[in-house]
Formats: structure tokens, sequence, C-alpha cells
């Protein structure tokens, strides 16, 4: 859910989270996709733990491929809104996907995500 959020959110250009900027960002330099890009940084950031002695799970590993995958599925199958106020629409609808599908991660307990990791081993 939380990678389908995240997709939607860039369909509906109205804005992105960060890491999906960056993401975004380094897409328009190379000739790879959002997801392919979020998923080679999720792996970056993963290198970054093993000095911080942090241990990923098998959530950890899942959230570092999905939501990448999520990302590209929804840019390529969901058009993007005509005018502002569906695009609004959308982006508000990603939002909350994007914190329920967070709220089911926490609560699953299987690993924090690369980025999280990386924060809390800091």
């Amino acid at each position: 859910m939380f990678g389908l959020g995240e997709g939607l959110l860039i369909v509906s250009f109205a804005g992105a989270s960060p890491w999906s900027v960056l993401a975004q960002g380094i897409s328009l330099n190379i000739n790879l996709s959002i997801g392919i890009i979020t998923i080679l940084i999720s792996v970056g950031v993963l290198i970054f733990w093993i000095p911080l002695n942090q241990r990923p799970g098998i959530g950890t590993v899942l959230n570092a491929l999905i939501i990448g995958l999520m990302i590209d599925v929804c840019i390529k199958f969901v058009p993007t809104p005509e005018n502002y106020v569906s695009q609004l629409l959308l982006a508000i609808v990603a939002v909350l996907t994007v914190g329920l599908g967070g709220g089911i991660y926490l609560v699953a307990n299987l690993g924090a995500g690369p980025r999280d990791g990386l924060m809390v081993g800091l």
C-alpha cells in the first residue's frame, strides 16, 4: 500500500515525497524508471547499515523491492488527471494510502525500512 500511495502521488503531478523526488531527478538523467531507481537507492542505503550494526528483517528487504515495483506499476497503468481538482483529489488519496500502508507496515514489526533503519542507526 505504501508503494501504491507513492506511485499515485507521483502520477497526480501534485507533489511527491523527498525520496521519490530524488528518484525522479536521477531517473531524468539515467535511462531507468523511477521505481528501479528507488530500488537502487534502497539497496545503497542498506549498505550504510553495515557499519551501523543494523539488522534487516524480511520487511526491510520487501520494502526495498515492492515500493519501487509498485511505483512503476502506478506510473504505467494510472493515468494522470487532466484538471487540477482531480490531481489534488488523487494526491489526497495517495497521502492517505501512504499513511495507511505505513501504519500497517510498522505494526507488522518485520524490520525497519531501508531509510528508517539508517535514521535509527545514526
